[in-house]
């Protein structure tokens, strides 16, 4: 009876808890958030040469950061969708205003290479670590680990060295 209850309370506490994280969630989710420089800015590289991502431009008096940010607030302030403003900074710089390429044509490449290689390093690796694996494995049917194996034309030498051994070491 006393573990029913505790099952109960733990459901109970558990929908509970699941009711509330949803009802703090919820509001957060509903609300569309509107894109701020800093979001547009980090998704283009500065054009003064530094080649760092708007945000993180390197030069302290950079005149063409400083117009960039200035045309992505006032694109901001009419209203503007953070793509609209990143397709009208292509359209002005071209492509590689861009921090991230596209994922179309050529560009796609630069997506799909880096998980290509880590596929093929992953197959390399595992079979070398197989062949490294393997290549100290006794065949089968070899003999166990401290005896020894003596062909058959060796088998009468073998014995009489054995019967000697013991001859002398008795005699010691």
């Amino acid at each position: 009876m006393r573990r029913l209850l505790k099952m109960g309370s733990f459901l109970v506490i558990s929908v509970l808890t699941a009711i509330l994280s949803l009802t703090l969630v919820s509001p957060a989710m509903a609300q569309p958030v509107s894109p701020t420089i800093d979001d547009v800015a980090g998704r283009v590289i500065c054009m003064c040469g530094c080649g760092s991502v708007l945000n993180n431009c390197i030069h302290q008096e950079c005149m063409v950061r400083d117009e960039m940010r200035g045309a992505i607030s006032l694109a901001l302030k009419q209203g503007k969708s953070s793509d609209e403003i990143v397709a009208s900074l292509v359209s002005k710089y071209g492509e590689q205003v861009l921090a991230a390429p596209t994922k179309k044509g050529f560009n796609l490449t630069a997506w799909i290479t880096p998980f290509l290689a880590i596929v093929i390093g992953g197959v390399t690796i595992f079979f070398i670590l197989k062949a490294w694996a393997f290549k100290g494995a006794a065949p089968v049917g070899a003999p166990a680990p401290g005896q020894t194996v003596v062909p058959e034309k060796y088998r009468v030498y073998r014995q009489k060295l054995e019967d000697e051994l013991k001859q002398y070491g008795e005699n010691l």
